[in-house]
């Protein structure tokens, strides 16, 4: 029995040989029989034969295209690619090794492509609904400007605006000094600078994702480091940095222009504006914040007869302001 079993084994052993031999015995005859194990599906037999092929006709173009087919058929798209670029370096003009590569090009395209369709997917389907939120966000801030905690030292503003009326009606370096000033003044981690930066913060998004739906929807390559449609996860990364970053410096750019472009240029203005800040003031019932800021006009050299005297003019609640201006601090009418 023992001597039957290895006499079927070398028997298998010799036909083995000598098939593998006989598909061996000329370059087309390789070539056909790895074409046909492909196309029965025999994707590990075809890699063994390819790689004695390959050894036997060294530097032959149909078989080291065949050999990359396999690799292609069992998703091995790297191993594949490097056969398939080896066939063209032999022969530029392989057509079928010209048409694997492509082939392959395009589907690692559409894999790095996942990551700029999920960002402009993400811009198509959030975007909007961002914009609406940050529209009636700003809107709300619009409408709640003069009622809210923030507001209240606005009219500080006012009268410094009052108190350099001269300079800013005279002088563009004193209104861009002032908007400076203002920003360096401001008190880091309380509530009002905490609801500005959320302002500007929201601006900024808004620029942004507008900017990044027109260069990816319009696939402006001329916005973009490279081609838009196989740019990687990590220049996205980097790109939106960057957009960010351009985004945060137009919003507070244009803040600052809105806020200097707001400045009078005629001196009377500055005084109807603080006028009616303190107006507003006294409507709310902030007592307290009309007393402060008439000792803060006295400090600043504006007695009580100048300060009757602009209420006069441009008040129709004098007499009940001034009674704020009385020593004793008791603000009864």
């Amino acid at each position: 029995m023992r001597y039957l079993v290895v006499l079927l084994f070398s028997f298998t052993l010799l036909f083995g040989v000598t098939g593998a031999e006989k598909h061996l015995s000329s370059e087309d005859r390789a070539s056909s029989h790895l074409e046909n194990l492909i196309f029965d599906g025999e994707f590990d037999k075809a890699e063994e034969f390819a790689k004695l092929a390959n050894e036997k006709y060294e530097g032959s173009a149909d078989l080291l295209c065949w050999t990359g087919k396999v690799y292609f058929e069992k998703k091995d798209l790297d191993t594949a690619k490097f056969y398939f670029l080896q066939a063209l370096d032999i022969n530029p003009t392989h057509d079928m090794a010209k048409m694997q590569q492509e082939l392959i090009q395009e589907q690692e395209d559409a894999l790095e492509n996942k990551d700029v369709e999920s960002l402009l997917g993400f811009i198509q389907d959030k975007g909007l609904d961002f914009l609406m939120i940050f529209l009636a966000f700003l809107g709300g801030e619009i409408i709640a400007k003069r009622y809210n905690m923030c507001q209240n030292s606005s009219i500080y503003i006012m009268a410094n605006h009052f108190i350099q009326r001269k300079s800013l009606t005279n002088s563009g370096y004193s209104r861009i000094a002032l908007i400076l000033n203002q920003y360096k003044n401001q008190n880091i981690g309380s509530f009002c600078f905490i609801i500005n930066l959320l302002v500007i913060v929201t601006i900024t998004i808004a620029i942004m994702i507008f900017w990044l739906f027109t260069v990816f929807h319009y696939e402006l390559n001329s916005l973009v480091y490279g081609n838009i449609l196989t740019i990687n996860a990590e220049g996205i990364e980097f790109y939106l940095g960057i957009v960010f970053i351009g985004s945060l410096i137009v919003t507070i750019f244009g803040r600052a222009l809105m806020r200097y472009s707001s400045l009078p240029k005629d001196e009377i203005l500055y005084k109807i504006e603080f006028v009616e800040e303190i107006d507003a003031l006294l409507e709310r019932g902030a007592y307290t914040d009309i007393y402060k800021v008439l000792e803060y006009m006295q400090s600043h050299g504006i007695d009580k007869d100048d300060m009757k005297t602009l209420l006069e003019q441009y008040s129709q609640n004098t007499e009940a302001i001034m009674k704020f201006n009385e020593t004793d601090k008791s603000f009864n009418f």
